[in-house]
């Protein structure tokens, strides 16, 4: 049996839920953060140059469509300037008319009868929902006759819409068009098998890594490479913006390109401990708790990692073990089991 003393503070997190979701419903401010900092670096939806989302304002028809050709395949083909006017009412010196003519040449868009777009006028919730349909591959065919409830009864399938509070005939605001970017990407689109887990950030080649843990940067181990982080799903270029205050969290990692996490949506249902370490066992930690010592046991014991590359947390991240040297098994930092539990 081997014993350690060991003077440093243990920061467990005991993760409750392995599903990195949010229940439908309204989302609090932290979720909308978390929403925000996911899906910055797809340069989708962006802030102002302070980084004020105004979440509050609404959306105009020439925002949105901005914003669905940045988040199409054909984001990379936007002219830089028109020398034709898209509609009467959005001249080619218009900021808009760039994206307002990849958006009508694509089909995700189309005008009024007398030939208008009116780019200043604000986006209905369903008008946004049938874009990003477009998006996803599905056609006006596929709505039937029922317009908007055919589009929206899609997207209420395929989870287009949850957590979004905006009803058929509400104005779209930028927190919902942030909400509706968010489910757009991890939608799957209309020809993706059901047995297949791509979803359309694929477009972006981006793929999910689910149920990780970020474990350190170089920063907390000198054995992680120069701007890479090590998860407990395996090591990655540090995308430019990823927060690294969600050191020590699980939930689900975007990898673009195989080899790059550039963001990262935390599991919001768990809980976070601290104890002092008392002692290090074969396979548990004994720790104080409260005058009293308590034992906390891995469910496949501590034979799973190299003694001498054992690391304790002593920054403030929810991490328990930064063993990103030796681990063998992930559930080593994943599964626990805290017995005398009060």
């Amino acid at each position: 049996m081997i014993k350690k003393s060991i003077s440093v503070i243990l920061a467990l997190c005991i993760v409750l839920s392995s599903v990195c979701v949010f229940a439908d419903g309204e989302l609090n401010e932290a979720d909308i953060e978390n929403y925000i900092s996911f899906i910055s670096s797809f340069n989708i939806i962006n802030g102002d140059p302070d980084g004020n989302y105004r979440l509050d304002d609404l959306v105009t028809r020439a925002e949105f469509s901005k914003i669905a050709v940045a988040a199409s395949e054909h984001r990379n083909s936007v002219a830089a300037s028109l020398s034709v006017s898209p509609f009467k009412d959005v001249p080619y010196t218009h900021w808009a008319a760039p994206y307002v003519k990849a958006a009508l040449s694509n089909k995700y868009v189309n005008g009024y009868e007398d030939a208008s777009f009116r780019p200043d006028q604000n986006v209905l919730f369903e008008e946004a929902i049938t874009v990003f349909l477009k998006l996803l591959g599905y056609e006006n065919s596929d709505f039937g006759s029922s317009w908007p409830y055919g589009p929206y009864g899609i997207a209420k399938n395929i989870n287009l819409v949850d957590n979004m509070q905006s009803q058929i005939g509400s104005y779209l605001t930028r927190r919902e068009a942030v909400i509706l970017v968010y489910n757009l990407l991890n939608c799957k689109t209309k020809s993706t098998p059901v047995s297949s887990t791509e979803k359309y950030m694929s477009v972006f080649n981006c793929a999910v890594k689910e149920d990780i843990i970020l474990v350190a940067t170089s920063k907390e181990d000198s054995s992680v490479g120069a701007n890479k982080i090590a998860t407990s799903g395996g090591t990655y270029k540090i995308g430019k913006g990823l927060n690294l205050d969600m050191l020590g969290k699980k939930g689900d990692g975007i990898i673009k390109d195989g080899d790059e996490l550039i963001a990262f949506m935390p599991n919001t249902e768990y809980t976070t401990k601290t104890y002092a370490v008392y002692s290090v066992l074969d396979d548990k930690v004994l720790v104080h708790d409260n005058g009293t010592i308590k034992e906390i046991t891995f469910k496949d014991g501590l034979d799973a990692v190299s003694y001498t590359n054992l690391q304790l947390a002593t920054t403030n991240i929810d991490l328990m073990l930064l063993t990103t040297r030796t681990v063998k098994k992930q559930s080593v930092v994943q599964e626990l089991n805290i017995k005398n539990e009060q």
